[in-house]
């Protein structure tokens, strides 16, 4: 059985819209010819850990598609089914020391498969927290040397055992 996920919603002209995504690689809308979904990629919308695709509607406008933790269709700035302002996850400055300070944990601490996994983990937690809007962002740099720390901690216990 194939993945598939379809959204609906109608344009600000009245024209209704469906777009389906089948196998998180081809995009289709109102049932129209397949498209590959690399094809309509705005790297002006994409970041590290989020990738923006341009979504031709039939009204000659376009919607977007939002893939990173998830996916969303967004037209006119909304999310098209929450109706909420959605804004493409930007990445603050501040988490690219943490991204940094885990690449080094990496290879100066633990090295290998577990210390990739464990600075990647680390990676995604701070992005996950750096992207909330309803976090302050005294709250995020401690949440993220918090997670820093952790798996700093971690990996030298998992490095102790295995010597």
């Amino acid at each position: 059985m194939a993945k598939e996920r379809t959204w609906s919603f109608q344009t600000t002209d009245g024209t209704p819209v469906q777009v389906t995504l089948r196998k998180n690689r081809w995009v289709s809308v109102n049932g129209q010819p397949e498209i590959k979904l690399k094809e309509l990629k705005d790297g002006q919308d994409s970041n590290l850990f989020e990738v923006a695709f341009n979504i031709p509607l039939p009204n000659n406008e376009q919607a977007k598609l939002f893939s990173g933790m998830g996916q969303k269709v967004v037209y006119e700035g909304k999310d098209v089914e929450t109706g909420l302002e959605y804004e493409a996850a930007t990445i603050p400055k501040w988490t690219y020391v943490f991204f940094v300070l885990f690449v080094i944990n990496w290879f100066v601490i633990m090295g290998g498969a577990f210390g990739a996994l464990a600075s990647l983990l680390g990676a995604y937690a701070v992005y996950y927290v750096a992207t909330r809007t309803e976090m302050a962002t005294g709250g995020k740099v401690g949440i993220s040397a918090a997670a820093y720390v952790v798996i700093t901690a971690v990996s030298i216990g998992i490095v102790n055992v295995l010597r």
